[in-house]
């Protein structure tokens, strides 16, 4: 099961606000949304550090979206954020370029362009099964120490021991 994600709406129109939850509900995904219309409330809510998903005005009352934006980077606040404006100013691109904003959308905006962010950050923190295939004795090692640290080694060497080992990985795990 797939937890959920917390998203914020910061927008000083109501209207956008709406469009960006009308699409949350639209997205099928576990979604919990919260809203602010001033960039002060915007900031104080990314502050709370539980804000995964942000949708952020640039142009708000009490506190630019930009300005919220760049102190809670500058916390240590990692959200996924897409900031949004209309016009969109070279600055606050470039802005939010350096901050590392997923992407600027300029409005008016279509849903669908929301409904890819919504899950192209669903996809990209969703768990992953992942194979790697690799014949390096330092892949191996890696592997070895993790498993040592948090597992059962033998497991290791019952899948090594099908398999000749090379460049002194025998050795190496005691096998």
């Amino acid at each position: 099961m797939q937890r959920t994600i917390s998203m914020l709406v910061a927008d000083d129109s109501h209207v956008v606000q709406q469009i960006l939850i009308d699409a949350a509900r639209a997205s099928k995904l576990p979604l919990r949304t919260s809203s602010t219309d001033n960039g002060r409330d915007c900031l104080t809510l990314l502050s709370g550090g539980n804000i995964d998903l942000a949708f952020i005005d640039v142009q708000m009352p009490e506190l630019s979206g930009i300005e919220a934006f760049w102190a809670a980077r500058k916390q240590g606040i990692r959200t996924f954020v897409t900031v949004m404006s209309n016009p969109p100013s070279p600055e606050a691109m470039d802005m939010a370029r350096k901050l590392n904003a997923y992407e600027f959308l300029f409005k008016p905006f279509a849903v669908a362009d929301v409904l890819a962010i919504m899950k192209t950050y669903s996809r990209i923190t969703s768990p992953t099964k992942v194979l790697i295939v690799d014949d390096s004795s330092t892949v191996l090692l890696n592997l070895f120490h993790q498993i040592r640290l948090g597992g059962d080694h033998h497991d290791l060497q019952r899948r090594l021991q099908h398999q000749k080992p090379f460049n002194g990985v025998q050795a190496a795990l005691g096998i």
